[in-house]
């Protein structure tokens, strides 16, 4: 079964408008978390569209863009390491989710929200699904964007932090980030509530 006849097979049970959310950046020590909430017409199906770790960043780029010219409504919500530190990731990636959700809903009727699998998630019409951007086309758009976004945040943070490759490692601990931080320190964009007792 392809993305889109996943959804379709949805729409023939719940309605027409069926919006898909994402986050990206929650496992990422340093910069902000990402959710993207797309609502797409039935009519639309852009080929390649998938599960945006899947994608090099080329074709996400490619992908990101044919996406906001055939959205009905996109929303993306944010929140900084500020926010992470003080209230934790849990909390930021609630509100973020449901965020995104509510400004598109704001904008235009949805008759579900499909999503992962996440906790204490608080939306109308709401239908969780593991692996979710790899089985719904509406959820592979919102990981596309959120990715997308994310990457572009995290390449202001490496022309800043040059030291730290952001470009490369989006904030995930890779080897040469550790190296970073265990040479130069952690910088403000790092989410100084994550552990890094191990370094």
């Amino acid at each position: 079964m392809s993305l889109k006849n996943y959804d379709d097979d949805l729409r023939s049970v719940h309605g027409e408008y069926i919006a898909g959310i994402d986050e990206c950046g929650r496992g990422s020590c340093a910069g902000s978390i990402v959710a993207a909430c797309v609502l797409m017409d039935s009519t639309v199906f852009i080929p390649g569209v998938n599960d945006s770790k899947k994608l090099s960043e080329k074709k996400r780029d490619e992908l990101y863009e044919q996406i906001l010219k055939n959205a009905i409504k996109i929303h993306v919500s944010t929140r900084d390491q500020y926010f992470i530190d003080k209230h934790g990731i849990n909390r930021a990636n609630k509100e973020i989710i449901e965020e995104s959700a509510l400004e598109v809903l704001k904008y235009h009727k949805v008759d579900l929200f499909i999503l992962d699998q996440a906790s204490d998630i608080s939306l109308k019409n709401m239908h969780m699904l593991p692996k979710a951007d790899s089985t719904s086309f509406v959820v592979a758009c919102a990981s596309i964007v959120a990715k997308v976004i994310q990457c572009r945040l995290m390449k202001d943070l490496d022309e800043q932090y040059p030291n730290y490759k952001f470009l490369s490692n989006k904030g995930y601990l890779t080897k040469d980030h550790i190296q970073a931080i265990i040479e130069n320190g952690l910088t403000d964009v790092h989410r100084k509530s994550y552990s890094y007792k191990f370094i």
